[in-house]
């Protein structure tokens, strides 16, 4: 698909209210690639805020079902950073890969 042609389903699926998890997964990008389409279409999307302990929780769960923190970071659509701070947040030695 071309990008101004993905560009504008983005922003027409984000205008009708689609989630930004939602819209970063079925187009194959990250929450901050999304952020960036938008804002390169004139839109000020919000960066949802207040979700870390549902993020700790879902990143323990999967560190625990012995998915790798890169898998997990893919998963959940947080940062790779983050899911090294949440693993260490919960006190759980890394495993080697």
């Amino acid at each position: 698909m071309l990008v101004p042609m993905r560009d504008e389903k983005i922003v027409a699926r984000y205008k009708a209210g689609m989630d930004i998890n939602q819209l970063a997964k079925e187009f194959g990008l990250t929450p901050n690639g999304l952020f960036l389409v938008l804002k390169r279409s004139g839109i000020k999307a919000d960066r949802p805020r207040g979700r870390k302990r549902e993020n700790r929780e879902k990143v323990q769960q999967l560190y625990k079902a012995g998915l790798s923190p890169k898998q997990i970071a893919k998963e959940t659509g947080i940062s790779i950073a983050s899911v090294y701070n949440n693993i260490n947040y919960s006190s759980n030695k890394h495993r080697k890969e």
